[in-house]
Parts: C-alpha cells; sequence; structure tokens
C-alpha cells in the first residue's frame, strides 16, 4: 500500500518508535509519531499536587527500547509475615504502561518494572484457615524520590495494530493483546503527592475498614497509587491484620512514576509530553473520576501502526515472554550431558555432535556451548547461527556473545543492538560489552554509568575497565581502589594496574605482591614486570 493511500487514515494514528527518529522525517507530513525518548519530556501537572517540594529532574536517559508487553500482573512480595500464617494474603499489580529501569537499577540484577500512576494494585486476602481475619487498615508512606533513567517502554496492545512493519514485531504484540484486561475501577487511591501520602476510598461504595472475612470467604481490594512526580517515587504499603487474636503487619516495597517515556510530534511542532491517562485511559486519573475511561474509543479511533525506529530494526526490541530459557525435554537433556562429558575428556568433535543433536532436540543451552566451540575455532558464522538460536530459545548469555561475534566482524551497530538485548535479560557482560562499545565512540558519560553498573552486579572485568577510563582522566585514587578491588577478586589484569600504581607511589612491596600473584596465575606481563623487580634488587 503507498504512502500516499495511507495519508487519509493515520492522521491522529500513532507509529510506535523508540530511542530515534531515522525512520519517521520521511513521513513527517502524515504521522503524528510516538517516540520513546530518555529525556522523558515534562509531564502535564494532574490535579494532585505534592504538598512538599517536588524532587529535583530526573538526568537525561537512553530510552532505547519499547516492548509489547507480555507480562502484565506481577506479584509484589511481601516482608514481615511469619510462615504460619493462618491465611493466604497476594498483592498483585497491573499496569498497561510501564518503564524499564536498565539491569541493577532495581534491587536485583534484573531490569526494573516500573509501573505507572493509576495502575492497579491487587490486594487478595482469604480465610483459608480455621478463624475469620479482620483487615484493620492501611497505610501508605513515600520513601523516596529518586532519579530514573529510562532503558525501555513496556506497553499493553488492546488490540493487534493495524500495520506491523517489522515482522519480528507481531508475535510479540499478538501475546500482547492476549495477556490485555482492562483495568478495574479502585476501591482506594493511594495519594503519594500529599503529605503525608493518603490511602483514600474513590466513593462510598468503597468496602470499609476495618474489613472482616469470614472463614471460608474471599475479599479483594484494588488499589491505584497515584502521582504527578516524574521522579521515581519509591513507596511503603503496610497492613494491620487481626486472626486468631495474633496482629500481623506485613508491608510491601512498591514504586510508581508519571512519566511514560513517550512523547508525540506534531508536524512541524515541538514534541509533546504524553500522559499515561491519555495513552490508557483506564489508569485511574483523580482529575477525571466522575468521567468513563474511553480506551476503547480511543483504541479504535487511531489508526495504530508499530514499527521499528531505524531502517536497520535495531530501535525496538522484543520482550521477554518468560523469566527464563525453554525448559530442555528429557532427549535434549540427556544428549547436552552427553556433549559436556565428551568434552570434559578432551574430545570436541564428538562433543559438537552431541550438542547439535541436542540443540536440534530444542536444548537452547547445547546451542550456545555449540557456538561457544565454534566462536573459539575463529569461525564466526558458525557461532553466530548457534547463538540467535540459542537467544531464540532465551539462553541469557547468547546475546552478550552475539554482540561479541558482530562487533569482531566489524558490525558495531548490530554488537549494540544485541549487547542491549543482552542487558534486558539481565546479563552482566553485555553491560561491559556495550560499555566498551560506547566508550570507544567517545561517550565516556555512558560508558562510566555502565561499567559502573556491571561492576555492582559483579561483573570484576568491568570494574577493571572502569578503572582504566578513570585513570585516564586523572582519577587516579578511585582507579587505584577499583583495581585493587578486582585484582582482590582475581582480575590478573587489574593487580598489574594496581602493581603500577604501587610502584609509582614508591610502594615497591606491594607492587611486588601484585605482580607476583598475578604472575604465579599465570600472567606474562605480571611475571615480567616481577622479574625487572627482583633483577634490579639483585634477587
Amino acid at each position: 500500500m503507498a504512502l500516499a493511500t495511507l495519508a487519509p487514515l493515520v492522521l491522529g494514528g500513532a507509529v510506535l518508535l523508540a530511542g530515534g527518529t531515522d525512520l519517521w522525517p520521511a513521513w513527517a507530513g502524515v504521522f503524528v509519531v510516538a517516540a520513546v525518548s530518555g529525556s522523558l519530556a515534562a509531564r502535564r501537572r494532574r490535579s494532585v499536587r505534592p504538598s512538599s517540594p517536588p524532587a529535583p529532574p530526573p538526568p537525561e536517559g537512553s530510552g532505547s527500547a519499547m516492548y509489547a508487553m507480555q507480562r502484565p500482573v506481577r506479584d509484589v512480595p511481601a516482608t514481615g509475615l511469619p510462615d504460619d500464617v493462618p491465611y493466604t494474603l497476594r498483592v498483585t499489580s497491573r499496569s498497561q504502561l510501564a518503564l524499564i529501569g536498565p539491569p541493577g537499577s532495581g534491587t536485583g540484577s534484573e531490569a526494573a518494572f516500573i509501573p505507572l500512576t493509576g495502575h492497579n494494585l491487587v490486594l487478595s486476602l482469604t480465610a483459608d484457615g480455621p478463624s475469620e481475619v479482620t483487615l484493620v487498615r492501611l497505610q501508605a508512606r513515600v520513601t523516596e524520590h529518586a532519579s530514573l533513567v529510562a532503558d525501555g517502554v513496556s506497553m499493553a496492545h488492546s488490540r493487534v495494530p493495524d500495520m506491523v512493519l517489522s515482522p519480528d514485531l507481531l508475535e510479540s504484540i499478538q501475546r500482547s493483546v492476549e495477556a490485555y484486561e482492562p483495568l478495574r475501577r479502585p476501591d482506594f487511591e493511594v495519594r503519594l503527592d500529599d503529605g503525608p501520602a493518603a490511602v483514600r476510598p474513590v466513593d462510598e461504595d468503597a468496602p470499609a475498614l476495618p474489613l472482616t472475612v469470614p472463614r471460608g470467604g474471599g475479599a479483594t481490594l484494588v488499589l491505584a497509587p497515584v502521582t504527578a512526580s516524574g521522579a521515581w517515587v519509591h513507596w511503603r504499603l503496610d497492613a494491620e491484620i487481626v486472626c486468631d487474636g495474633r496482629t500481623y503487619r506485613p508491608r510491601w516495597e512498591l514504586t510508581v512514576t508519571a512519566r511514560t517515556g513517550i512523547s508525540t510530534y506534531q508536524p512541524g511542532g515541538a514534541p509533546n509530553s504524553t500522559p499515561v491517562h491519555q495513552l490508557h485511559p483506564d489508569h485511574w486519573d483523580p482529575a477525571t473520576r466522575d468521567e468513563p475511561p474511553g480506551q476503547d474509543a480511543v483504541s479504535r479511533s487511531a489508526f495504530a501502526v508499530a514499527a521499528h525506529a531505524t531502517a536497520d530494526g535495531t530501535g525496538i526490541l522484543r520482550g521477554p515472554s518468560r523469566t527464563g530459557p525453554d525448559p530442555e525435554t528429557g532427549e535434549a537433556l540427556r544428549l547436552r550431558e552427553a556433549g559436556d562429558r565428551h568434552l570434559a575428556a578432551g574430545r570436541p568433535r564428538e562433543a559438537a555432535d552431541a550438542y547439535r543433536a541436542a540443540a536440534g532436540a530444542g536444548s537452547g543451552q547445547a546451542a550456545l556451548t555449540l557456538g561457544q566451540l565454534l566462536h573459539d575455532r575463529g569461525d564466526l558464522a558458525g557461532a553466530r547461527r548457534w547463538y540467535e538460536l540459542a537467544a531464540e530459545r532465551r539462553v541469557g548469555n547468547a546475546f552478550n556473545n552475539l554482540g561479541l561475534v558482530a562487533l569482531q566482524d566489524g558490525r558495531s551497530e548490530e554488537a549494540e543492538h544485541w549487547y542491549r538485548r543482552g542487558m534486558d535479560e539481565g546479563d552482566w557482560a553485555a553491560a561491559d560489552g556495550l560499555a566498551a562499545l560506547v566508550a570507544e565512540r567517545g561517550d565516556t558519560a555512558q560508558a562510566e554509568t555502565l561499567w559502573r553498573l556491571a561492576a555492582a552486579g559483579g561483573r570484576t572485568n568491568a570494574a577493571q575497565n572502569l578503572a582504566v577510563l578513570l585513570n585516564r582522566q586523572g582519577r587516579t585514587a578511585e582507579a587505584e581502589e577499583l583495581w585493587i578491588r578486582a585484582a582482590g577478586e582475581g582480575s590478573d589484569e587489574a593487580a598489574v594496574h594496581a602493581g603500577f600504581l604501587r610502584h609509582r607511589a614508591g610502594d615497591l612491596v606491594a607492587a611486588e605482591r601484585w605482580w607476583r600473584e598475578a604472575a604465579e596465575r599465570g600472567h606474562g606481563r605480571a611475571a615480567y614486570y616481577y622479574g625487572m623487580l627482583l633483577a634490579r634488587d639483585g634477587r
């Protein structure tokens, strides 16, 4: 279909782009474009205003990807509950839009999932023990306004777009549509911008607290956290529950933001930040509490298009639909373990045959290991083929290895694509590789951020690389601290650098210790420097 034919249909529609605008300028007179942007333009002010000074504006970010949301419901773990609770208590969140923080930005090593204001927080209480249960009260407290660097946006799809210009997005979007459900009208607002934060019923029909659940019964409360803050708002929900004369005080650590990461571009105009309530009206908005959400009408009136942001398809990445690699069949596991035994016995040819058979039977790990064998032999094309199969089966390290193959083959843009995919899978080696790539381009600020994240995630090589960068910038004390830490964790390269800095400072005892330890582990340059030191001292 020609672009001229599309013009009457797409005015007022949306092309979903991420991290750049390479694709859309040719269509600027036709389309309204939604773009993921690290800067995340200024938000629209809501009726909920903070009574305390607002948090400082967050730093610029990379905003590299848009995902079709395939796992909208997420469990929120409770703390403060003993193991023998005589009832069932579950809290889940559902958001039609969420920002993705890079791996390590949250509490664990995985990417952080940050829901948008007005999402559903569902508390389910079931009296499945011998007694009734009473929910006495709910209290909220904001614990921190943190800066937020978004590495992507996860967006629900209520229907398949009219056009999907990138075929590899279609399956992901279809799964998103299957997982889509409109948000429920909440029973309570959680007003996080008030001082102090408050849990308030939205109307007189909301359940009253205390709420008693009879034996064998259950109750479900829907809360909607609301904020106008563009920062990363960390907050805590506390409950008081009484059962069998005992009082329980569970709590949940939660986050929310009002920044959508999406801006609309009108031809000839500046980008405008798009509030979540315009993109998904079923997110609760206190300013429009009496107006029914118009999600269905909005979605049907727009001509929706999904497209990559760049011609080579590196702008939008598919989000994982599962939390781990595809499971292996019994036959695939048996063949892979046979390959492991051959490899351990020094029979690489037999190992490769077994891994190839295991990969054919569905083992992603076998495909990864076979790719590594070919990679070690210098067969980049063969390694890439098996790494891609491992990546399709969601074996995390495959994304990083694909980035390395692309880099060795001189395809830096493709390498960046795979490194960012690896980061989305929580692979710190990929963050390390991406940092090296952007540092080579001269973007030392982003490289430092990435290396710090990867080093905090336990990647020793990242700490070593960060130290090299800091040392080049004259930040010697910071560099030495990192080298000593990395050397203590077994990095021979870091030990060599630590030895140099100690030698330059006149601490020959420490220099000798670092060089000797690395030399004893077989590091050639460390052995040379250690030998030179011994020769100079007549030893």
